[in-house]
């Protein structure tokens, strides 16, 4: 669609009644609203919205069916601690990716560039890991994490392509965080320095944890302030977040406590008024009591994000104040030499998951022992292990899908009726932004985490971009 409606007309006669039949329901405005956004294509389907076939077709919804659980399964991670033996992802998943490649949805988000800079990079790392310093070590961060993570961006690109689907979607994926900080609080452990962490899982770390639930606070304040179901649906998603909270304060994880920061600063910048009450009259307190409950070793440890002095507690809280420093002063050196390893090997790295080897043999050659860490920070251990190009094809699927957010919310900035749209794509560019935080300081790309959100967002404009009237765009 858009250009001359009336060129289109001069079809074959079998065509012309279904493409009228799909002009008159979409109205005259929207024709030339229908526009491709930054880093997508025109749509595919000319006589009918992809959206709305989407949701009639059998495969489509049969993909989401499957989809739905897996995503309660993947951000729960309930499976961890109950019967991981039973691969339920990998069951779901499989499932979800064939249905959606049968709907016919995979050739249509293949058009976008988000999507064709992930499909590259997955192309690149394979080739990375064939020269690799560790071939084992990439083959198994392939096949653990990133396959995952492909196949949940794939398919909510796929299958998250109409309002209902995606405020679904934001919703199972608060419910998934907020059952997983619901089994660290219930059956969690402590470690050394009494911070909470999941007691297996890729959650059983105090900072994972931390910054998990910190993701989910978006969501859950996408139900409760944009909420279109009553008040229940609201309250639900405000209890939802107790225990986001209270978590990000036992993790002790002080990426965790600047995101949560960052994430209450954009708020009362981008909210409107009576959001920006919720937010400082009900988030902030309930923050502020998890953060005051908190042990005051953990405080301490908070401390240390503003100054590198003791807080001279008890002796064993000085001792965990100065593991915090010395935390710090660890991460300083990891960043410096993922650094040092990505301009020593700019093409193809050392391989993916092959960061703390390489660190290892480059400390022995320095007469020390190395720190056998990863780099903690997404960017330099993408640049690290798959070169700067690997690092710049995520860079440009995750700056592709910025703009076209960025380009929704000022198409509906005014517009009567568009508030679920907007909103939805400010509550995106809210995540991703709180996101971009965090992987700086230890979110790892090839993790699900971020995949998964950037499908849902690929899901989103494609939305936007194929039902512009129900969108609520105007025309440029």
């Amino acid at each position: 669609f858009g250009g001359n409606a009336e060129a289109r007309l001069r079809l074959r006669p079998a065509r012309r009644l279904q493409y009228t039949e799909s002009v008159s329901s979409m109205g005259p405005q929207s024709l030339t609203s229908v526009k491709p956004l930054v880093g997508m294509a025109a749509p595919p389907v000319v006589f009918a919205r992809p959206g709305a076939s989407a949701s009639q077709n059998l495969c489509s919804r049969v993909g989401f069916f499957f989809l739905a659980p897996f995503i309660v399964f993947l951000f729960s991670r309930v499976l961890d601690v109950t019967v991981p033996s039973l691969h339920l992802p990998f069951v779901f998943g499989g499932a979800t990716v064939v249905a959606a490649v049968l709907s016919g949805e995979l050739a249509a988000v293949l058009r976008m560039t988000a999507v064709r800079c992930m499909l590259l990079f997955t192309g690149w790392f394979c080739l990375a890991s064939l020269f690799g310093v560790w071939k084992g070590g990439s083959f198994a961060l392939f096949k653990d994490y990133w396959t995952k993570s492909l196949v949940i961006f794939l398919a909510l690109a796929c299958l998250a392509v109409t309002m209902e689907r995606i405020r679904t979607i934001i919703h199972l994926i608060a419910l998934g965080i907020a059952l997983a900080m619901l089994v660290a609080l219930t059956i969690g452990a402590t470690d050394r320095e009494n911070r909470l962490i999941m007691p297996v899982g890729e959650l059983a770390n105090s900072n994972a944890l931390g910054i998990f639930a910190v993701l989910g606070l978006p969501l859950c304040w996408h139900s409760v302030m944009f909420s279109t179901r009553g008040w229940l649906t609201g309250l639900l998603s405000a209890s939802a977040s107790l225990p986001m909270l209270y978590v990000v304060s036992r993790s002790g994880s002080r990426t965790a406590l600047v995101m949560l920061g960052i994430l209450f600063l954009y708020g009362m910048y981008r909210f409107n008024w009576r959001q920006r009450f919720l937010l400082s009259g009900i988030v902030a307190p309930l923050a502020l009591v998890a953060f005051l409950t908190a042990p005051e070793a953990l405080l301490s440890r908070y401390a240390t994000v503003f100054t590198t002095s003791s807080l001279q507690l008890t002796e064993q809280d000085t001792e965990l104040d100065a593991a915090a420093v010395s935390s710090t002063e660890a991460r300083l050196y990891l960043l410096e030499k993922s650094l040092s390893i990505t301009f020593r090997n700019p093409l193809l790295g050392i391989g993916p998951g092959n960061f703390m080897v390489a660190e290892n043999e480059l400390a022995e050659q320095a007469g020390r022992r190395g720190s056998w860490h990863v780099t903690h920070n997404g960017y330099t251990e993408i640049s690290a292990e798959t070169g700067l190009f690997g690092f710049l094809l995520y860079m440009a699927a995750l700056v592709s899908i910025w703009r076209s957010l960025g380009k929704i919310s000022a198409r509906v900035a005014r517009v009567p009726g568009a508030d679920q749209t907007r909103n939805t794509a400010m509550v995106l560019r809210m995540l991703f932004c709180v996101s971009a935080i965090g992987i700086f300081f230890g979110i790892s790309l090839y993790q699900y985490f971020i995949p998964a959100f950037m499908g849902l967002a690929v899901g989103f404009v494609r939305f936007a971009a194929v039902e512009p009237a129900t969108a609520g765009l105007q025309p440029r």
